[in-house]
């Protein structure tokens, strides 16, 4: 019946004149919409405009262009959209009006009223937007909050419904560096409708598979603790409500340089219509995937923590923000230079943000091995790879043995109670003889013992079996009966009868209630035979007796003593005593009259 009205729709694209165009514009989204682009809540008899609306749109989308300069509804919006993207580019404030007219009625037939619309003509649109995602993208620079929001809100219905069109846009994501201008703000914008924007858009971006570029990206920006928070369940809105209170105030005073980037992406975004939005399109994507949980991963972005596996604080927040801002500045000069972002293609690879402040954490993998002693078991227990961690603390080991005694000490320490506590997982540690071999070669004697007592804790020798538990795996004892490390062990055995508080023998210390493992290292840094030499010398009383060794008790007239354990040293560079030897700390002139073992401390 409206024959003539129709016939206008399809010429309100030829129009030249600013004011006219806008105010057609208007008047179709009107009649596509029941919200008009000022989001007017819909009439009370909200089951008549659902009809309306339905059946405008199948008339007003059904219209096809003809030869006498008409245009289709959906070519004419699609094409109405790219056309005053580029006069938008010119600083025309009627273009920014229309585009805000034109990109609110397509977000509302895709998004928030995808339910009235037809499936073909959803399709077609659909189509007829993702061949044209550059155009979309280049959008998310206007300064107009709610032109970025339509642009966000389409962007992710494509992103659901076109996985080729996703990839694309994911990749003019980061060769445009748009990631990292939202990346920036969802962290450090003061304004709380900005956060929220970017975080949504980053969230798009971000979200995918492990090995993805973003993901790469996304873990040399940040530490690789924060990661573990996209697998956290969604919240609720109660609980998102609390996170945006919690945040209020918490942001740190923006720079000048922060300042600007905000004005440059349009700071006047409104939370709670941006939520209820998302709300109402999120029905129209379609995801076969668990959703990550970015709200709260911003969140602990903007909290301290101190962590075995995160350090961050006011300091590591302001030296990501300097990387940021830095990067941005030097891509801003070369877009200027070059004539527009899509001249350049940032290279996103070879972007990695560094943080001095955590330069002298020692860290094994994702641990600071600093935070990892301190830690409770709860935390140890809830480790998800304890296997790898003792892999890598194991080599971390190997490397670091007698270059840093500091960061060797700790490795042990750290193998030993992430074993105590994860030998069910671990399992059988098939490196036993590595650890004897070290212990036997390393020259710190704190060293020695440490490794002692992870020794003890593979065995499942411990004096804390209501912390520990018991420790049951026969197959690491299996490896030390052989002759090698029983004689080693024996040596050590040896070693223990030579007071042993004053040869820092830490393990009968710590038994006997004391606590000297700070005062009871030699210095690695001085010669290992005069420092055992001046340690025995001073502090070992004679009291080791030799003899030859192929007869068990020895002869009465070999037996030479006492010797104080330098002597014993010495003896052994001369090749008077050596493996065969028979060593004792207890001399007994007539073993025949003795026949108790205990009383003879032979080898």
């Amino acid at each position: 019946d409206c024959q003539d009205t129709l016939d206008g729709i399809q010429l309100i694209w030829t129009i030249s004149d600013p004011f006219t165009s806008y105010w057609a514009t208007m008047v179709l989204a009107a009649l596509l919409s029941r919200q008009n682009v000022l989001f007017v809540a819909p009439n009370a008899n909200s089951d008549i405009d659902k009809e309306a609306e339905t059946l405008n749109k199948r008339i007003l989308l059904g219209l096809k262009g003809a030869d006498s300069g008409q245009t289709g509804t959906i070519e004419g919006l699609v094409g109405g959209l790219l056309r005053e993207k580029g006069s938008s580019a010119t600083s025309s404030s009627g273009s920014d009006l229309i585009l805000l007219v034109t990109s609110s009625t397509l977000e509302s037939i895709l998004c928030s009223n995808h339910g009235t619309t037809a499936k073909e003509h959803f399709g077609a649109l659909l189509g007829a937007l993702s061949s044209h995602h550059r155009a979309l993208m280049s959008m998310l620079q206007s300064p107009i909050s709610l032109i970025i929001e339509n642009t966000a809100l389409m962007l992710h219905v494509i992103s659901t419904q076109s996985p080729d069109t996703s990839r694309a846009i994911r990749d003019d994501s980061l060769s445009s560096a748009v990631i990292l201008h939202h990346f920036h703000s969802a962290v450090f914008s003061p304004l709380e409708g900005q956060r929220y924007l970017s975080r949504y858009l980053c969230s798009l971006w971000f979200s995918g598979p492990s090995d993805c570029h973003e993901k790469r990206l996304l873990r040399r920006m940040i530490p690789n603790g924060f990661m573990a928070y996209l697998k956290m369940p969604l919240l609720s809105q109660a609980e998102e409500d609390q996170l945006d209170e919690l945040e209020q105030g918490g942001i740190e005073a923006p720079s000048t340089t922060t300042q600007r980037f905000v004005l440059e992406t349009g700071g006047g975004t409104n939370t709670k219509r941006l939520r209820s939005r998302i709300s109402m399109a999120a029905s129209a994507g379609t995801t076969d995937s668990q959703p990550e949980n970015f709200r709260i991963f911003f969140h602990v972005m903007t909290r301290d923590h101190a962590l075995p596996d995160l350090i961050w604080n006011q300091q590591t927040r302001r030296e990501l923000r300097i990387a940021l801002e830095t990067e941005l500045q030097s891509i801003h000069r070369v877009t200027e230079a070059r004539g527009g972002r899509d001249k350049i293609a940032w290279n996103h690879q070879q972007f990695t943000v560094r943080y001095p402040s955590l330069r002298d954490e020692v860290q094994v993998g994702n641990v600071y091995m600093r935070l990892w002693l301190q830690a409770g078991d709860g935390f140890m227990k809830s480790w998800e790879d304890p296997s790898g961690l003792f892999e890598l603390l194991f080599r971390r080991l190997l490397g670091e043995l007698d270059r840093d005694t500091a960061v060797t000490n700790m490795c042990v320490r750290c193998l030993e109670r992430l074993y105590a506590i994860h030998w069910a997982r671990i399992g059988v540690f098939p490196d036993i003889m590595i650890l004897v071999h070290s212990m036997s070669q390393t020259r710190s004697i704190e060293t020695q013992h440490r490794i002692l007592s992870l020794v003890a804790t593979l065995l499942g020798v411990t004096d804390d079996l209501d912390r520990k538990g018991v420790i049951n795996v026969p197959d690491n004892a299996e490896q030390l009966l052989n002759g090698e490390c029983i004689n080693l062990l024996c040596q050590f055995v040896a070693w223990g009868h030579t007071s042993t508080a004053q040869v820092a023998n830490m393990l009968t210390s710590e038994v006997g209630g004391g606590s000297t493992m700070a005062s009871t290292t030699l210095n690695d840094e001085k010669d290992d035979l005069l420092a055992g030499k001046r340690v025995m010398d001073s502090s070992g009383p004679a009291v080791w007796f030799v003899a030859r060794g192929g007869q068990i008790p020895p002869d009465s007239k070999s037996i030479r003593g006492p010797f104080r354990v330098s002597e014993l040293a010495g003896m052994m560079r001369k090749g008077e005593i050596h493996p065969h030897s028979l060593v004792t700390s207890l001399h007994t002139e007539d073993y025949s009259a003795d026949n108790s073992s205990e009383d003879s401390g032979g080898e």
